[in-house]
């Protein structure tokens, strides 16, 4: 059973009218310009790179065809994509590349409050519709909204779970000043419901992205993609030096820790907490330093980070990489999952078998089967029979995934280009780690 914990749905601006609130819909016109504004700076949907690898990557049409943007709203294309990727079930996220969310994402514009909290409401109801087509395999993650009304916040949470949605983001994964640190009492009661309704807690490809962060990013890369002055490599390198991609590891690592701090897995111990698209090379040297700074006894803690990781958290490793695998007993063996990132340019599809075999040849019969599905069955409380009937009809078996002739060479730099694939493990720099960790500690104690 492969199951996916990251995939992603949006709509097209023009889908979510029906689902906002009249009083808001002028607002859909500076949408669909935001929209378009996003469409110039990623003028495709291949993440390609060039048209060579483009022929090695899509050998069946499956980009060419247009079912990367068709499938991030039209759920019966999707579900044909998942069954010849032999994808059983998926976790559908907010967003993609192609289709800005309605106000309230990390990824828009600078929008108000009110706006924000009325688009993420439009967006619950309309991906409910969405995955109605198949709903033993389409499995919906919601976002909180802005949380500054606790109560109207709670009454959303219910909802959502009511109707089937399996987790929802981390308060505060979109900045927003007036927001306190996630030890802080004020989100007490959004932890609490959480846990009594079995909703599960996701971090999504960053924690206090400002609004508008993104479109900055964007307009840089494509300045530097214009450089004639420097190679497609060093091009690559000087993107991953911008601040966007600087301070997204801090932020979600000090929210692991501001969440412990607070206590909030203490008093929920049936919580449960998902880091996806975030990389997963992480895990072990941030709760060494973790667990070190705990051994020395004036940490809030009652027991040692890796402690509450083993028991309450997990993380999503989208469009896996080998190192990810040699990793996983050091990350988890239990704690580990995959995600094709569907339909976003840097994820496995349309090569998720592939990727897969490649990610996963030696591995162990037992252990193949919960990373690729098992734990994210397990994590998310996901019904498997139906799940099951699916992968008997789609494959693919152990043996496709474990053995085998390996996967071309030309392929696999087709993978490193698009996803990073041969990536080693990136350093962890220990001293800014816990010179951060220290901070949080001090203020949670004087707080």
């Amino acid at each position: 059973m492969v199951v996916s914990a990251d995939a992603h749905a949006g709509a097209d601006v023009e889908m979510y009218r029906n689902y906002l609130d009249p009083t808001y819909h002028d607002d859909l016109d500076v949408l669909v310009r935001e929209q378009a504004a996003q469409a110039r700076l990623i003028p495709g949907h291949t993440g390609e790179g060039s048209r060579a690898a483009l022929s090695i990557l899509d050998e069946d049409g499956a980009i060419a065809s247009g079912a990367g943007v068709v499938g991030a709203w039209d759920m019966r294309r999707r579900l044909a994509e998942m069954d010849r990727e032999g994808v059983a079930a998926e976790l559908v996220l907010p967003g993609v590349t192609t289709s800005t969310l309605p106000f309230f994402g990390s990824g828009n514009r600078p929008y108000p409050v009110e706006l924000r909290a009325a688009g993420s409401r439009a967006y619950h109801r309309w991906l409910y519709d969405a995955v109605e087509p198949a709903r033993h395999r389409l499995f919906p993650v919601a976002d909180p909204g802005p949380c500054l009304d606790m109560a109207a916040t709670l009454d959303e949470l219910r909802w959502v779970a009511e109707h089937g949605f399996v987790a929802v983001n981390v308060p505060g994964s979109t900045f927003d000043p007036a927001l306190p640190p996630l030890w802080d009492a004020y989100y007490e009661p959004f932890w609490a419901a959480c846990a009594d309704l079995g909703v599960a807690l996701v971090m999504h490809a960053g924690f206090g992205l400002e609004q508008g962060s993104f479109q900055k990013l964007l307009e840089d890369q494509q300045q530097l993609l214009r450089r004639a002055d420097l190679t497609d490599e060093e091009k690559r390198a000087e993107m991953h030096k911008d601040p966007f991609f600087n301070t997204r590891a801090t932020r979600y690592r000090r929210a692991l820790w501001q969440m412990l701090l607070g206590g909030v897995f203490d008093r929920h111990p049936s919580l449960r907490l998902a880091f996806t698209e975030l990389g997963a090379d992480w895990i072990g040297p941030v709760l060494a330093v973790m667990d070190e700074r705990h051994a020395v006894g004036d940490t809030p803690l009652t027991r040692p980070p890796s402690s509450y990781w083993a028991s309450n958290c997990g993380v999503v490793a989208s469009a896996i990489r080998r190192v990810e695998v040699e990793l996983r007993h050091d990350i988890g063996i239990d704690r580990l999952m995959f995600g094709t990132d569907f339909p976003h340019p840097e994820s496995t599809w349309p090569n998720t078998r592939d990727w897969m075999r490649a990610a996963f040849a030696g591995v162990p019969e037992a252990e193949v089967r919960a990373l690729v599905g098992g734990n994210a069955i397990r994590f998310f409380r996901l019904d498997a029979a139906p799940i099951a009937e699916v992968a008997a009809r789609i494959g693919p078996t152990v043996a496709d995934l474990t053995e085998g002739a390996p996967v071309a060479p030309e392929k696999l730099e087709a993978f490193d280009a698009r996803g990073s694939f041969s990536r080693p493990a990136r350093p962890v720099d220990r001293d800014d780690l816990a010179t951060a960790f220290d901070d949080d500690v001090r203020l949670a104690r004087s707080a």
